[in-house]
């Protein structure tokens, strides 16, 4: 099997993570996704035996599970409607399926936590940011203002075209630009992450869009028909 092509924007979080490119595609309708994930650990010099991994049916809200692989009977588990995970144990795999939508991805060093996010402009709107960091404190202890936070691909305000049924929600982060509005998506979770106590030099943004990113990323606007899709992921490591 081909390596699989991984971009690190997140590599300071100290932690295993990164999103894939379009040269491998993530989808659940993918026979390969698992093979492939096999791959993307080996190539990360981790035993894919000793991994577990959990996996969304993400829907664009704003529900976030905690994961606890304690029972589970199988290495691997689905969490049907769900747009975040959280987890404080070491070698479960998170992932979120991208093309356009952004994956956060948020690490608490101090108390060994960590959590990703699906935030399309639905999510974002429903305060799925504000979420995940109040479930990492009530679960973990984790403090928002220790809180490292990446932010992966997305499509950007070069592209992001609205109409004003969701522009009304933004309203620190939509421009108007020849008579029509564009969303910066990620100024907005930028806003919200920073709104909730989250330190502005903890949050980095990988800045690539994936509209204009044909050749890596893919972009539901720019191919609406496409079912494929790349990954972030985030883990923790056993020590």
């Amino acid at each position: 099997m081909t390596s699989i092509q991984v971009r690190t924007p997140f590599s300071w979080l100290g932690v295993l993570s990164g999103v894939t490119t379009r040269s491998s595609d993530f989808s659940f309708d993918n026979p390969q996704r698992d093979q492939q994930i096999d791959q993307l650990l080996l190539q990360e010099k981790c035993f894919p035996q000793h991994v577990r991994r959990a996996f969304m049916r993400q829907t664009h809200q704003d529900h976030i599970e905690v994961i606890c692989t304690q029972g589970w009977k199988q290495p691997q588990k689905e969490f049907a409607e769900t747009d975040g995970m959280v987890t404080n144990e070491p070698n479960v795999f998170l992932s979120a399926l991208g093309a356009d939508c952004a994956s956060v991805l948020i690490h608490d060093e101090k108390n060994r936590a960590i959590g990703i996010a699906h935030a399309g402009w639905r999510g974002t709107q429903a305060q799925i940011l504000k979420k995940i960091i109040q479930l990492m404190h009530a679960r973990f202890g984790s403090q928002a203002k220790h809180l490292q936070v990446g932010i992966g691909p997305l499509i950007r305000a070069c592209c992001y075209e609205v109409q004003k049924d969701v522009a009304q929600f933004f309203k620190h982060s939509v421009a108007s630009r020849d008579g029509r509005l564009y969303l910066d998506l990620s100024k907005e979770i930028q806003r919200q992450l920073e709104e909730n106590g989250v330190s502005r030099r903890l949050i980095r943004d990988s800045g690539i869009c994936t509209m204009c990113s044909q050749r890596d990323f893919f972009s539901f606007r720019r191919m609406p028909n496409e079912t494929r899709r790349h990954m972030a992921f985030i883990m923790l490591p056993s020590n």
